[in-house]
């Protein structure tokens, strides 16, 4: 991709995205990253678009120059509220080299209604190729899914985002409570997974405790802020279970997400790439969104 293209998926992207100088100086900012933040900071110009943004969240410039995540990893978000009508927007924050600084800016949505058209597995799925745990797409069915969508981006040239969706702490949390709250759990972490996704999106169980889901027409930053909107649902969803004695247990996981790209372009090396980023997350303490830069 030429870099007139690159300026272009960047200027044009559905996503808003902002590229910051280590001491929170705006470099860029793309039309939806104007045009979702427009309420907090008026018309700005780029040069005075982060003062007025601190001005909007006083506690952003602190984040800034003291993020301290490991390159890819998606954390320190923060809530920006309109004063009167509007739309809250989130900012999260992104190292995307030593020198630079990405702010993801999307609709907050903080009542996170459904998005999914459908709260069951896709229709016209045998219950034969479903997880009889979860209801969701099995691993089988799942990689066929995948195959022929990565397949159809590759010949397109359209964009296509896998995240792996890890619950953490899985083993040594089911060993305590039993198996029937981890079966609750995997059930609660798909639920989550398909009340974000979009119709088009496939989910699937793809062995042991890993949840994938596949985004037609995403990109990377997409599929980031998606795998944000995941992260926290499940986090905020408690799981039940008759194995516990106590009340209903909050539970977290990491995200891994990756971009299908000529680097990338099967869905061996796209599980390998989100699972490489899943581990990242836990070294950086788990409960995370990380994507892969290969």
């Amino acid at each position: 991709m030429t870099p007139d293209a690159l300026a272009d998926l960047f200027t044009l992207a559905p996503v808003g995205l902002l590229v910051c100088h280590p001491d929170g100086r705006v470099r860029q900012a793309n039309l939806a990253a104007r045009q979702l933040l427009a309420p907090f900071t008026g018309a700005a110009p780029l040069e005075d678009l982060y003062t007025a943004l601190a001005s909007a969240a006083p506690q952003l410039e602190a984040l800034v120059r003291e993020h301290q995540a490991p390159r890819g990893v998606v954390a320190n978000a923060i809530v920006l509220r309109p004063a009167e009508t509007g739309r809250p927007v989130r900012l999260a924050l992104v190292r995307t080299a030593p020198d630079a600084l990405a702010v993801l800016v999307h609709e907050a949505d903080l009542a996170v209604p459904e998005r999914r058209q459908h709260d069951t597995p896709p229709w016209g799925v045998p219950a034969d190729n479903r997880d009889w745990v979860t209801g969701s797409l099995g691993r089988r069915s799942f990689i066929d899914a995948a195959t022929a969508e990565i397949s159809r981006a590759r010949r397109y040239g359209q964009p296509l985002a896998l995240l792996l969706v890890d619950p953490d702490d899985f083993q040594s949390v089911v060993a305590r409570l039993g198996e029937a709250f981890g079966a609750g759990w995997l059930a609660s972490i798909v639920g989550a997974c398909q009340r974000e996704s979009r119709a088009t999106d496939t989910v699937g169980r793809v062995g042991g405790e890993a949840v994938a889901m596949l985004l037609p027409g995403t990109d990377l930053a997409g599929g980031l802020v998606l795998a944000e909107r995941v992260r926290e649902r499940v986090q905020r969803t408690p799981v039940t279970s008759d194995s516990l004695e106590v009340g209903p247990l909050r539970t977290t996981v990491s995200i891994g997400v990756v971009e299908i790209s000529d680097r990338v372009d099967n869905l061996e090396a796209a599980m390998a790439g989100a699972q490489d980023a899943v581990e990242r997350a836990r070294q950086a303490g788990s409960n995370l969104v990380v994507g892969y830069d290969g």
